[in-house]
């Protein structure tokens, strides 16, 4: 799929779920990176930025992405009070 519509949105999205479900670092870090591209303002990018970053044990570039993350989602509760 991604080979017809390489900066999809919804795929990417998608493929960033997965790889935060499947706990896949790896493909959580590439599909994020893909999609921040795309969409700088990208929740689901940062999001997925982050939990890599942790799970990596990174956890310099996890509080930026964190920042990041809050400075995008500013109308968000969850992103405000739990990132």
């Amino acid at each position: 799929m991604l080979d017809k519509a390489r900066d999809s949105q919804d795929a990417l999205g998608n493929l960033v779920a997965l790889g935060m479900s499947t706990r896949n670092s790896a493909l959580l870090r590439e599909y994020s990176e893909r999609l921040l591209k795309v969409n700088p303002s990208s929740r689901a990018a940062l999001e997925g930025l982050a939990a890599a970053a942790f799970q990596s044990g990174k956890y310099d570039q996890a509080v930026q992405y964190c920042g990041d993350l809050v400075r995008v989602a500013r109308d968000s509760f969850e992103a405000q009070f739990n990132y």
